[in-house]
């Protein structure tokens, strides 16, 4: 059979964060002032600016009399005072209120007290481009075709299977198991997923980019006594500005031929179904148990709402959750991990009492949701 190719526009509609595991601390940035005047989060290179004072004796100096006191306040301060934008900027984010608010405070403590930590956002190395890797959009496909196969188990085979799973010792293993029944293989060479390749997806960096901060809220929003998280993320379209990214899905039949003269091939029109079934329901759930009825800080919730209902009936799109704090739909198979419902087999991982939000200038925002939009490459 034919490979077929098509071309992806993904539309991030909430801030997306696809993380690095780095943190940044004030040592790593600072606030700047556009000629507009909005407050902007500079991450500059501190090996530019040592490289640049090393032949200055008396800058020189100071930096090391800070050093040799271990001193950070006096090592941020220096950083901050001798950075020269043109010459030693990386790249640059947009601030929230928020986070803009918090920065003053933050100066004012010490760098070593974890006070002002930021999550980074994945860029290739030495780039300003932030980019959402294709393993991640592969991840979330594979986790709604998998669970749309889970619904269509007959309740026989259903019961078998969880009566399994309740019996297995290491559930985190189950997952793999669970992975081949559905999907008809015995090891990894006939997994049908391998006939899908999924390429990155690199977003423009002026004006995608923001550093905000996330809140745990509970159930009607209200917000939760816990440590306030900053981090850098992809803007969505609910917000100021935003920038879509075009990437490419191929699917290869041929990869999805085996020896014993079986197949299970899965098709565009399988992916754009699953995602739209599976993601709509996802956050009809969570919509319902954090936000429904909810009078204030939700109303780009309501937004994104109508977004994700309008998605997912149409056939030439698809939606999708991806990156951190995109709460249980980053788990693959959550019908196996809570008793059966009478609305679905299974159901997803027991909700907790809190969710992770961004803080969009006093709206909350559920964290990494986007939509896809397919066109078949001839």
């Amino acid at each position: 059979m034919e490979k077929k190719r098509y071309k992806i526009t993904l539309k991030p509609i909430t801030a997306i964060h696809v993380g690095t595991g780095n943190e940044l601390t004030l040592l790593d940035y600072k606030k700047v002032q556009t000629k507009q005047g909005n407050s902007c989060f500079m991450r500059f290179s501190s090996d530019s600016i040592l490289q640049r004072i090393a032949t200055t004796p008396e800058l020189f100096n100071q930096f090391d009399i800070a050093t040799q006191r271990n001193d950070m306040k006096a090592i941020r301060d220096f950083f901050h005072k001798n950075c020269v934008p043109k010459e030693d900027i990386q790249y640059l984010c947009h601030m929230t209120k928020g986070f803009a608010a918090v920065y003053e405070n933050l100066l004012k403590k010490d760098p070593l007290d974890n006070a002002a930590i930021v999550h980074e956002m994945y860029r290739p190395k030495g780039m300003a481009t932030p980019v959402i890797p294709g393993s991640s959009v592969k991840g979330a496909i594979r986790t709604a075709v998998l669970n749309t196969l889970v619904q269509k188990l007959s309740d026989s085979s259903y019961d078998d299977l969880k009566e399994e799973f309740d019996k297995e010792f290491h559930k985190d293993k189950f997952d793999k198991k669970l992975s081949k029944k559905l999907l008809k293989n015995t090891d990894a060479k006939q997994d049908p997923f391998r006939a899908i390749q999924v390429s990155d997806f690199t977003f423009e960096p002026n004006g995608c980019q923001i550093v905000g901060v996330l809140k745990a809220i509970g159930r009607r929003a209200a917000p939760k006594q816990m440590a306030d998280i900053y981090a850098e993320a992809i803007k969505g379209c609910l917000m100021d500005t935003s920038k879509e990214s075009i990437g490419s899905i191929s699917i290869n039949p041929g990869l999805s031929e085996f020896d014993d003269g079986t197949t299970l091939t899965i098709k565009m029109q399988n992916i754009i179904d699953s995602c739209n079934d599976f993601y709509s329901n996802e956050f009809d759930e969570e919509y319902d148990k954090f936000y429904k009825d909810v009078y204030e800080y939700i109303d780009l919730v309501d937004k994104l709402k109508q977004i994700i209902n309008e998605t997912s009936k149409k056939q030439d799109q698809f939606i999708l959750r991806l990156g951190r704090w995109s709460q249980v739909e980053s788990m693959t198979l959550e019908d196996f991990r809570a008793p059966k419902t009478p609305s679905r087999k299974g159901k997803q991982m027991p909700y907790g009492t809190t969710r992770t939000v961004f803080d969009y200038n006093g709206e909350y925002l559920p964290m990494g949701w986007c939509v896809c939009t397919v066109e078949e490459v001839k």
